[in-house]
């Protein structure tokens, strides 16, 4: 099995790793980032107004570490559930730094098809800044097709990078699984709310803080 392969309950062992991923904490994905997320502030997104503060650096805001967290857990295992995800942040984690996103399976819930995991974000010093635990379901979908539940800040990363990643453009498209349509639609409707956002009958209307707007469309696709 690979990387990319759909892992079921059975597939995963105590002591098992995920791989391995250097988190994209470069200061222009921040940017997008904090634009989209309404948190727009100089110590997110400027290195010199972060210093003056007393930051060593424009950080890393902690729900964009959350979305960092789930989508290595997806990476990993396509269509996990991420039931939950708590973080502890034990120092800042600066932007334009490389840093290492680890995790390991620490416990297996046979009865529940449940596995827990502990994250660990390394920076370059080899401290770790960022720590985290995810309870995740496995085997939940019948499909061999990779699915996505996501998170309110895994929503927000993913809609975030797709209009970085095509930020000569007007437009960006990301795939969602038709099983989880209803239930990333609910999350859609709250991120837009919360955001400022247009939600369109097949999209998401982005509006930037120079008023320029970017349409990112949902394709969903089935077995």
């Amino acid at each position: 099995m690979t990387d990319q392969t759909r892992r079921t309950f059975t597939d995963v062992d105590f002591g098992d790793e995920l791989q391995e991923t250097l988190a994209d904490i470069r200061i222009e994905t921040v940017r997008v980032f904090t634009v989209a997320a309404g948190m727009n502030f100089g110590r997110f997104n400027d290195h010199e107004e972060a210093r003056k503060s007393g930051l060593p650096g424009a950080i890393v805001p902690g729900i964009m570490s959350q979305g960092i967290f789930a989508a290595a857990i997806h990476a990993w295992a396509p269509g996990a559930e991420v039931r939950r995800l708590d973080t502890i942040f034990r120092a800042p984690l600066v932007a334009d730094t490389q840093v290492r996103v680890n995790g390991v399976v620490t416990d297996c819930d046979e009865e529940g098809k449940t596995i827990e995991l502990d994250l660990t974000m390394t920076n370059e010093a080899n401290e770790t800044p960022v720590l985290g635990t995810a309870l995740v379901a496995l085997g939940y979908f019948e499909s061999s097709e990779p699915h996505e539940t996501l998170t309110r800040a895994a929503t927000i990363t993913r809609i975030s990078h797709a209009v970085h990643g095509n930020a000569q453009t007007n437009s960006a498209r990301i795939r969602t699984h038709v099983a989880t349509q209803e239930a990333f639609g609910e999350i859609l409707r709250t991120v837009c709310a919360q955001r400022g956002w247009e939600l369109l009958p097949s999209g998401v209307n982005v509006t930037h803080a120079n008023g320029r707007h970017q349409v990112v469309m949902f394709e969903h696709f089935e077995n």
